[in-house]
């Protein structure tokens, strides 16, 4: 017999003031919010654009451990707060 398998279900939001971060060579502040669903070995994994003055953009993602940077070179059309 097989175990169940575990699924995810879960959203963290960080509003004002934001989380500070920081180890392993991490030191930044997250605010927005993240959602892990789906099977644990393979989650499906969204969260908040946030673009910079330069256009260059951070995705606060749990699992990757810091924010996930998106060149602005790969923005395209996407704005500040839109889930990605």
């Amino acid at each position: 017999m097989s175990p169940l398998p575990m699924m995810l279900d879960v959203t963290l939001k960080i509003g004002n003031p934001p989380a500070q971060v920081t180890g392993r060579g991490v030191n930044s502040l997250w605010t927005g919010s993240v959602r892990a669903s789906g099977p644990v070995e393979d989650p499906a994994l969204e969260g908040e654009l946030r673009l910079t003055h330069s256009g260059n953009g951070f995705v606060m993602i749990e699992k990757a451990l810091q924010d996930v940077f998106i060149s602005r070179d790969y923005v395209g059309n996407a704005l500040d707060g839109d889930r990605v």
